[in-house]
């Protein structure tokens, strides 16, 4: 089946289901990993830097996000092509931790779920990149809140879900039910997903401006993001940069 982002079921059965990719690894190293840690004797202390851990790439990701959209590739989908790819480097560097033991070897694990989750963050600013080109402004409000309600249904079946079957199988059938429940919405969803052609204008590139003009483009694009941030931070009010502090 692939889901058609020209029709509003499409559109939002193809916005739920991502989003649930989202939630999935979330509640699974959050809860179901927590658990894991807690019930092999580690402390309080490494458990809830563990768990901070978990939050860190999601609270910079604005740092990198303007490199997809600086960054397309219209033959793939300007956004798919992101979703894709940063949904595999999730499976792949999620899936290396099912070698390790995090109970004793925590800081390794810690590193690879870190190096996961900005992969994760990533595959989140491209899905809101798509849903911002493709929803009309009517479906914003019904797309938003289903895309929220799947990524707490994904960290529900990563977390209690992933839990009942380590009680029932032990943790490695856990942590294998929850790359299955991935790489299934991967190849079902993510790659057969049909971004219009119109969805995304292309930006200068090395074809159609050169190699020098395109790299002229994106730095200029930067410094707009830049300066752009650095006004709604500071040039906001007390409120944003009272945020900062």
């Amino acid at each position: 089946m692939r889901l058609r982002l020209t029709t509003r079921r499409g559109r939002l059965a193809a916005f739920f289901l991502l989003y649930l990719s989202e939630g999935i690894p979330f509640g699974f190293t959050a809860v179901t990993m927590t658990a894991y840690l807690r019930r092999h004797g580690v402390g309080l202390e490494a458990i809830g830097l563990f768990a901070a851990s978990l939050y860190a790439p999601w609270g910079f990701k604005w740092a990198w996000a303007p490199l997809v959209d600086l960054l397309r590739s219209e033959r793939f989908g300007a956004s798919r092509a992101w979703i894709v790819f940063a949904q595999t480097m999730m499976i792949l560097t999620i899936g290396v931790v099912l070698f390790f033991d995090p109970a004793t070897q925590l800081g390794l694990v810690t590193s690879l779920i870190i190096v996961h989750n900005v992969f994760a963050a990533t595959q989140d600013i491209a899905i809101d990149a798509l849903a911002v080109r493709v929803l009309p402004e009517g479906e914003m409000g019904t797309a938003n809140g289903l895309m929220f309600s799947a990524a707490y249904i994904g960290q529900a079946i990563g977390g209690s879900g992933a839990l009942f079957v380590a009680g029932k199988l032990g943790y490695d059938a856990a942590f294998l039910f929850m790359l299955g429940a991935l790489t299934v919405l991967l190849f079902a969803v993510s790659l057969p997903l049909l971004e219009p052609a119109s969805a995304a204008p292309a930006p200068a590139t090395a074809s159609s401006a050169g190699a020098l003009g395109a790299a002229r483009e994106a730095l200029a694009r930067i410094r707009r993001f830049l300066a752009d941030l650095y006004d709604g931070f500071f040039h906001s009010g007390r409120g944003p940069a009272l945020g900062v502090l």
